[in-house]
């Protein structure tokens, strides 16, 4: 596992808060190191919890993508324009799936 993969995953486990120990850029090393409060996650729980991790992650990159597009010159078309008043409720739509995949609809 990566340094990345077993930070999502870790987070996933609700175990992110926890004293990793010195060095977790690979399982072996985490599973050496661990000074955590509670035992050691298997490495089997942390690949079974990254999926899960990994569409948490990417919908909230998409949600962050698709709100820094709404700046207020959208704003102002969306006012003044069907077009942009369009564009805004695509935009809205976009982001309810994301947040709908966040809240385990999706």
């Amino acid at each position: 596992m990566t340094l990345d993969q077993i930070a999502l995953a870790l987070a996933a486990l609700n175990l992110a808060g926890e004293d990793w120990g010195p060095d977790w850029s690979s399982y072996a090393a985490l599973a050496a190191g661990w000074r955590g409060g509670v035992a050691v996650p298997s490495e089997a729980a942390l690949l079974a919890a990254l999926p899960a991790a990994q569409a948490r992650a990417d919908a909230l990159a998409a949600i962050a993508t698709l709100e820094n597009q709404i700046t207020p010159r959208r704003m102002r078309d969306a006012v003044l324009t069907p077009e942009g008043s369009d564009w805004l409720a695509a935009q809205e739509a976009a982001i309810a799936v994301h947040r709908a995949t966040l809240a385990g609809g999706g």
